[in-house]
């Protein structure tokens, strides 16, 4: 078995700015923002880049979120049920304490990834480019590695 480090998200939590999800639908580049509490349910946003973000207890349910790009993100206890993210990139992001079913990774580029205690039931991750990953203590069934 081949080990190999994955790296973790570079931000310092004191240097993020409070965010709102208002910000999330402008569907631009967003850096060093610190999200709480939020509701983004149904959030249509095509091509936004998110760097250096922490988002807590946020919840993205059902919401379509093609072509973004995570860089160095954490997303802790968030709601990504039936989150449509095909195209898309997570690179140096860990997503802790988060419900993932039926989310769908499809095609995208997952790099550098930590996924920990998170409910992945029925998630798509086919065809996607997927290095450096761990899963820690998450709980799968029917989800998709083709």
């Amino acid at each position: 078995m081949q080990n190999f480090k994955v790296k973790k998200p570079k931000f310092i939590k004191a240097e993020l700015r409070e965010s709102t999800v208002c910000e999330l639908i402008t569907e631009a580049s967003l850096e060093r923002i610190f999200i709480s509490h939020a509701d983004a349910n149904s959030l249509k946003a095509k091509n936004l880049a998110i760097d250096e973000a922490l988002l807590e207890r946020v919840s993205f349910a059902g919401s379509l979120l093609e072509k973004t790009a995570f860089l160095d993100v954490h997303l802790n206890a968030c709601d990504l049920t039936t989150v449509h993210c095909s195209d898309s990139s997570f690179i140096r992001t860990v997503i802790s304490d988060s419900r993932m079913t039926g989310m769908d990774l499809s095609r995208s580029r997952v790099k550098d990834v930590i996924f920990e205690n998170c409910k992945i039931d029925m998630a798509n991750f086919r065809f996607s480019k997927i290095s450096c990953v761990h899963f820690i203590n998450c709980h799968f069934f029917d989800a998709d590695f083709l």
